[in-house]
């Protein structure tokens, strides 16, 4: 009690809280000691803030570690270059006395000698071991990198963990047998060696896998996705013990045990989906792919606890169905979003003029705590100070979260007054880049700076500029534009706005580079055309490209197919998977269900490998909802809804053929070309797809199938394809065309958009 008045009046002025913070580790009296000496000298002499003062202090050796701070803080930022918020990260540990020694002997020869930057060495500096991770850096760095292939950076990854040390030596031991005996290639072993306790989820791995795989039926990619987290050791065992009871007594997929344990927690997810299973089915309702999708995030567990705990309140009290207490919890940190709707949704609703359905959105995402609080705040000054509407914020919370929100308070003046934008315009940035596409923005837009180099040296319009900065990775993309576009047209010979078209989109940083090297190969080697390297890269991106690298000449070859139907498959957000499903389920296809190559090349245009796997599954096993479809009719609804459109299907929507004559009532009888029947429009869409020049395809298309361009626009049109998106040959993904199709068909309410205009592709499917 002594101590707390000491401390907890002026002039240190703590709270309870972090008086108890600090004396509750081993060292705490002679740490509280230490903080009433330093605390003053650290802040005002050296900039630190109390609170930071107080995270030093709050581990076993806190005295020695503040010491260690007071002595070595001038040193490290004027000689090596940190800064105080460096130094604070790697003293925050046990052990940081030792780390901060360290990294002063050690930063100027692992930079210099081996090549990395301050950050990294404050990254592997900042955790618990520190000292001995640094050290063993120093130590297999070399070794790592030439006799086993890894790049430095994969080594700092595998280093900045709590047990560094012990995870670089078991990586330098185990490698060669985890990927000569058990198949797995050197990224995933990283991979699994980059998390706390990677050195026991290696050796887990070597163990379990051979059992795993060849007993219960598991892939290696499914092995390595669960030790691939947090407690990756444990969650891999507690796999092995509760797959079989999960799967035969509760009646759940391998695949959605696999789901559920590949996270930070796993163990705890699976445990509590045993134990809470059965009672959020029988007495609240939910069915088991709901209780599945709420356990497979980060603090799956305590969402399913809170589920179990305010479903009722919420249902009940807050006038909220079931399906949006499991989209609420259904994502990292569900419990803290699931108890701030509780306490937030009247106040949004009642004071601010929000409705429910707009909260839950607000809520359905990571972060949706943060979100829903800052909405509460920040509202009212976005709608007042600078004209932006309720649905404009909901839609900024819905996607970008609380640093969307508060980064477009703070830019929305500063893009709209001297860069020319219009609110429309970073709203549109916000919903879908966020924070660091808004901050891009404001750097690349300044006349003096980068914008006469995108604008007036490049050719491209504000309008490019801001469609690249409106997606994840906006700012990377942003950058590498800069740098690559006169690449890419020079010695490429790439229009910009084919660099703009693969820049637009997520990753699209990686897309550009992973084109400048691979373009060459793939039209040398492979026979592509520069226009088909485009359309596989503003699609797939990065991944679809290296897909199409290994795999054209293994599905060419040995499957048939030929180098368009691959670049068809490629050309499509997931193409690498759906190109290593086709690989895969081809065969099984063609030889034991009777279906045709060129089929399943149109489910994989435009289902992937869900959809793929879908049809699989329904062949082999007949779901009762689906068995009055012939093949042919499968392969249409697979290809113009996805996977989704056959799991609606089985859960009680019309059956296809049905649906399609509602959607076909809607079209004016006046086209007189009306397509016969769904295999007809399972071909116009693979034409599409596989058309190696899109821009190309709508009127190669009239020619092909003898239709005029009314008629074909009319076809599009019923399978949820804009006449934009046609005549450009840009088809959307197969989910969205679905989604159209149920809100042309009146099955389905259209999204909230974000303004308050309705969106083209609505106006023309309900024209």
């Amino acid at each position: 009690h002594a101590w707390r008045n000491a401390l907890t009046g002026a002039p240190l002025n703590l709270t309870p809280d972090q008086v108890v913070a600090i004396a509750s580790n081993i060292g705490g009296k002679q740490a509280l000691e230490t903080v009433q000496r330093l605390l003053p000298v650290l802040c005002q002499d050296h900039g630190l803030t109390p609170d930071q003062v107080v995270a030093i202090a709050s581990h076993g050796g806190g005295k020695q570690a503040l010491e260690t701070v007071q002595r070595l803080l001038p040193v490290l930022c004027q000689d090596h270059g940190l800064t105080p918020d460096q130094v604070v990260a790697i003293a925050s540990n046990i052990g940081g006395k030792q780390a901060l020694e360290t990294v002063q002997r050690l930063l100027p020869v692992l930079c210099q000698a081996h090549g990395l930057t301050p950050d990294q060495v404050v990254a592997i500096a900042s955790n618990i071991g520190g000292k001995q991770a640094l050290e063993t850096v120093q130590r297999l760095l070399p070794v790592l990198c030439q006799d086993h292939g890894l790049t430095p950076a994969q080594v700092v990854a595998i280093a900045s963990n709590s047990g560094g040390k012990q995870a670089l030596e078991t990586v330098q031991r185990l490698l060669p047998v985890l990927c000569q005996d058990h198949g797995l290639t050197p990224d995933q072993v990283v991979a699994i060696a980059s998390h706390d306790g990677g050195k026991q989820a290696l050796e887990t791995v070597q163990r379990l896998l051979p059992v795993l795989c060849q007993d219960h039926g598991l892939t290696p990619d499914q092995v390595v996705a669960i030790a691939n987290n947090n407690g990756g050791k444990q969650a891999l065992e507690t796999l092995q013990r509760l797959l079989p009871v999960l799967c035969q007594d509760h009646g759940l997929t391998p695949d959605q045990v696999v789901a559920i344990a590949s996270h930070d927690g796993g163990k705890q997810a699976l445990e509590t989906v045993q134990r809470l299973l059965p009672v959020l089915c029988q007495d609240h309702g939910l069915t088991p792919d709901q209780v599945v999708a709420i356990a497979s995030h980060d603090g799956g567990k305590q969402a399913l606890e809170t589920v179990q705990r305010l479903l009722p309140v919420l249902c009940q009290d807050h006038g909220l169905t079931p399906a949006q207490v499991v989209a609420i919890a259904s994502h990292d940190g569900g419990k803290q979003a699931l108890e701030t709707v509780q306490r937030l949704l009247p106040v949004l609703c009642q004071d601010h003029g929000l409705t429910p359905d707009q909260v839950v959105a607000i809520a359905s995402n990571s972060g949706g705590k943060q979100a829903l609080e800052t909405v509460q705040r920040l509202l009212p000054v976005l709608c007042q100070d600078h004209g932006l509407t309720p649905d404009q914020v909901v839609a900024i919370a819905s996607n970008g979260g609380k640093q969307a929100l508060e980064t477009v308070q703070r830019l929305l003046p500063v893009l709209c007054q001297d860069h020319g934008l219009t609110p429309d315009q970073v709203v549109a940035i916000a919903s879908n880049g966020g924070k660091q596409a808004l901050e891009t923005v404001q750097r690349l837009l300044p006349v003096q700076r980068l914008l006469p180099v995108l604008c007036q040296d490049h050719g491209l319009t504000q309008d490019q500029v801001v469609a690249i900065a409106s997606h994840d990775g906006g700012k990377q993309a942003l950058e590498t534009v800069q740098r690559l576009l006169p690449v890419l047209c020079q010695d490429h010979g790439l229009t910009p706005d084919q660099v703009v078209a693969i820049a637009s989109h997520d990753g699209g940083k990686q897309a550009l580079e992973t084109v400048q090297r691979l373009l060459p190969v793939l039209c040398q080697d492979h026979g592509l055309t520069p226009d088909q390297v485009v359309a596989i890269a503003s699609n797939g991106g990065k991944q679809a490209l290296e897909t199409v690298q290994r795999l054209l000449p293994v599905l060419c070859q040995d499957h048939g197919l030929t180098p368009n139907q691959v670049v068809a498959i490629a050309s499509n957000s997931g193409g690498k998977q759906a190109l290593e499903t086709v690989q895969r389920l081809l065969p099984v296809l063609c030889q034991d269900h009777g279906l045709t190559p060129n089929q399943v090349v149109a489910i994989a245009s435009n289902g992937g490998k869900q959809a793929l796997e879908s049809i699989v599954a329904q062949l082999s096993r007949p779901d009762p909802a689906l068995a009055a479809l012939t093949n042919d009719h499968l392969v249409a609804l697979a290809c113009l809804g996805g996977s989704p459109a056959l799991d609606a299907v089985k859960k009680g929507l019309p059956h296809a053929p049905e649906l399609i004559r509602r959607i076909n009532r809607r079209i004016p009888e006046r086209t007189s070309h009306r397509v016969p029947d769904l295999a007809h429009v399972v071909r116009v869409l693979g034409f599409f797809q596989s058309h190696s020049h899109p821009a190309q395809a709508f009127d190669d298309a009239m020619k092909q199938f003898e239709m005029s361009r009314h008629g074909l626009v009319q076809l599009f049109r019923r399978v949820g394809v804009t006449e934009f998106e046609a005549r450009y040959g840009t088809l959307p993904p197969a989910s969205q065309r679905w989604d159209r199709i149920l809100q042309a068909s009146g099955m389905k309410r259209a999204k909230p958009s974000p303004t308050s205009a309705q969106t083209p592709d609505q106006a023309s499917l309900h024209a």
